[in-house]
């Protein structure tokens, strides 16, 4: 299991990870945060994007243990509904497209998870699914989501 130091917890020092009740620094493999206090808790990560595109454009920077969700477009109370039973109590994220129907729905799901954090792709890309993967690393890396990318290999030159 990999654990993160948050502060408050003096057993092991600031940004130290342990795995497997060994210290490592591992930081691609996070399943378990420790809280201030010391209690170990798992919490889950939920980016929630519109469809299987923009979930697939996702999953190729980040570690399985994330999930992404889709809305498919469209949401209504059965789907919200599913969407909260998911989530749970876990940290959610909205990645949504920068036009219209993305504007909208963001709308409905802030109402929804009013302490999501919100990821905006640059107006000019053709939704999550059209932005650059380097572009993608920056905005997650932004909301803090850092431990949980898996960086593309640099090319040989």
């Amino acid at each position: 299991m990999l654990l993160r130091h948050f502060p408050g917890n003096e057993d092991f020092p600031a940004e130290t990870v342990v795995k497997n009740g060994g210290p490592s620094v591992n930081y691609n493999e996070p399943e378990a945060w420790i809280h201030p206090g010391g209690d170990c808790q798992l919490m889950s990560i939920t980016i929630i994007v519109e469809g299987k595109n923009d979930r697939s454009r996702l999953r190729r920077v980040l570690v399985p243990e994330v999930e992404i969700l889709c809305t498919f477009g469209t949401l209504n109370t059965l789907k919200l509904e599913s969407l909260r039973q998911q989530v749970g109590d876990g940290e959610v994220f909205l990645y949504l497209d920068n036009d219209s129907s993305g504007k909208k729905i963001r709308g409905v799901l802030r109402d929804a998870f009013p302490d999501a954090d919100h990821i905006y792709t640059r107006r000019g890309y053709a939704g999550v699914e059209g932005t650059p993967d380097e572009y993608n690393i920056t905005q997650l890396e932004k909301a803090g989501l850092e431990d949980f990318i898996v960086y593309p290999e640099p090319l040989p030159y």
